[in-house]
Formats: structure tokens, sequence, C-alpha cells
């Protein structure tokens, strides 16, 4: 469309296209506008790109993901769910991007009963795809949803990064009496900045009458299951950029285990805080660059925080 807040202008996806990879588009869909939907379907609240070829920021660093410049997330939920199945479910879940998000639905309605047969698309064409995915589409998805027992539900959600969310976001969904899991792709047990994020959501749930859980891709028997498929013998450990490699839930699903056995590794205990090198600063914080060239903001990153260039201005008296 063009609209810069809510997608991307097809100048910008060209760019990608007419280079050397592809460009995947992802619907994010606010869990506040999913929940409210009672005859209708919610509106697409903004799209997400993933080109092949990164974009590189002003640090050199790859963005893998890209949202609209002037965009907001929210945090997400797939549009079958409705509010009466959300609140069906004893457990809901909080992870990283919709993808991740999808495939936990997806090994929820495997190990449900659901077959793959059932999972796949029919045969349609581009001009029938709108009308099928906002009729029989949704409908035929949410009655396989209605065929995963009650004690087996979990409500999926997503956030755009560990970082990438506010409490008020939250506000429609019930919490209270309700074990809600989080998912996050860093190591929390090592990693300063996302202990940082993961603790403050841990006591979000807690003052909403949750009760927090950790689920804990990087404990000793979750690496001993991943470790077992070769491609993945390196997780855990850290790699030539010093980061800590670690799997997220999309990749358990796809190539380690089922649903059952990935919800094994909940934990009821909130790991204990990592030593932090950040040096008392705090995502948000300004300086002056110590070349005193530009001004500087501490971010948080996938290796903790760092200081990133904001403005090319800066000065020293």
């Amino acid at each position: 469309t063009g609209r810069e807040t809510a997608t991307f202008s097809l100048k910008r996806v060209r760019k990608h296209l007419d280079g050397d990879g592809d460009v995947m588009i992802m619907p994010w869909f606010s869990a506040q506008n999913v929940l409210d939907a009672v005859d209708s379907v919610a509106p697409v609240q903004v799209c997400q790109m993933r080109p092949k070829i990164a974009d590189v920021d002003d640090n050199g660093r790859p963005q893998k993901y890209l949202f609209p410049g002037s965009s907001k997330q929210p945090v997400s939920m797939h549009p079958a769910v409705t509010r009466a199945w959300s609140e069906s479910a004893p457990k809901a879940i909080i992870t990283e991007g919709v993808i991740k998000e999808d495939s936990l639905l997806t090994g929820m309605l495997l190990a449900g009963g659901v077959s793959e047969d059932e999972l796949k698309l029919p045969h349609l064409t581009a001009d029938s795809m709108d009308e099928w995915r906002l009729g029989d589409g949704l409908a035929s998805l949410r009655a396989l949803m209605d065929r995963i027992p009650r004690e087996k539900r979990l409500t999926p959600m997503s956030v755009a990064g560990v970082a990438g969310w506010r409490e008020g976001q939250f506000s429609s969904i019930q919490m209270r009496d309700r074990e809600v899991l989080i998912a996050f792709d860093g190591d929390v047990a090592t990693n300063p900045n996302v202990y940082r994020f993961f603790s403050k959501m841990w006591e979000m749930v807690a003052n909403r009458g949750g009760r927090p859980r950790l689920l804990n891709l990087g404990s000793t028997s979750a690496l001993m299951e991943i470790r077992r498929v070769e491609k993945y013998a390196e997780i855990g450990t850290r790699g030539p950029d010093g980061k800590t490699q670690m799997l997220g839930v999309d990749d358990f699903l796809s190539h380690v285990g089922g649903f059952e056995q990935l919800m094994k590794f909940e934990e009821a205990d909130m790991p204990a805080r990592p030593a932090d090198s950040s040096d008392g600063f705090e995502v948000g914080d300004v300086r002056v660059s110590p070349g005193g060239r530009g001004t500087e903001e501490y971010v948080s990153g996938e290796n903790g925080g760092y200081w990133k260039q904001r403005t090319p201005i800066g000065g020293k008296v």
C-alpha cells in the first residue's frame, strides 16, 4: 500500500527483489484487536520484512528483521484465536516474533491430534486466496483448534524482541491464576541484557496475578536433547563473535522434538542474575561519544547493551 506506518513501500521491497535475494513479508496482528474481534477478523496492524540479504545499520550490524520506520510493534496473536478459546487455555506463552508464535500454534495442533494433511493449504488461485483466508480458511483453522483438549491448550503470543513490548500492551490478556511461559531467544542465565528484560516481564506477569515460568532451552537437559542433532552440536557454546549460540522454539520444533517434549523444559524458578559488564549503563542512556564527534544512545543488542550513534553532532567542553 505504500503506507510506511503499516507496511513497506513497493520501492523498498523492490530494492531487495532486484538484488540477489528474495523477501518474506510477515503480517502482525495486535493481540488486543484479535481478542476484541467477535463477528469480524482483526486487521493487520503492521508488516515485518525479512530480506534474504540483510540490511546493515550505521554500526555495521545486520538487520535481519525490519519494520517500517514509524510503525508501532504490537504484542502479536494469531487472528484465528478467539477470546473464548484463549481464556479456555490454562497456559499462555510469550516468545519473540511471529514465526516462533506460529510454530507453537502448529506444534500444539499436531500434539492435540490434528494431522499434517489437515493443516495443508488447499490449491487456490491468487485471486481466491483472500476470500478463502478470511472465510473458510479461518473457520477451518478455528475448528481444528477447538479439537485440542482444553488441558493441552496454550495461547501463543509474541513480541518484536526482548525490549519490544510495554506492559499496557498486555492489558486485554487474562493472566490471573494462569501459567505464563516466557520463551526468549537469548540465554537468560548468561546474558545480562536478556535477563534485564526477562525479569521485567516476569514481574509484570506476577503483578497481574499470573504464575510466570521460564521455557529454558539453555538448561542442561534441553541442551542434551538439542545437541543430539548434528547441526546443533555447538548450541549453548560461545561462537566466534563471543555470543552464546541458542536455539529458538521454532527450530526446536522443526528439527529436535515435538510440542510436548518442548514443554518439559518449563521451569518455575527465576534464574539467578548473571554478571553484568555494562558499567551501570541502562537502555535509554545518552552520551556524547568518546571522540566528541557524535551523540550516542545505550541500546539493547543480541549479546548485551551497546552504544549506538544517534546523531553525528557532538562536542565537549
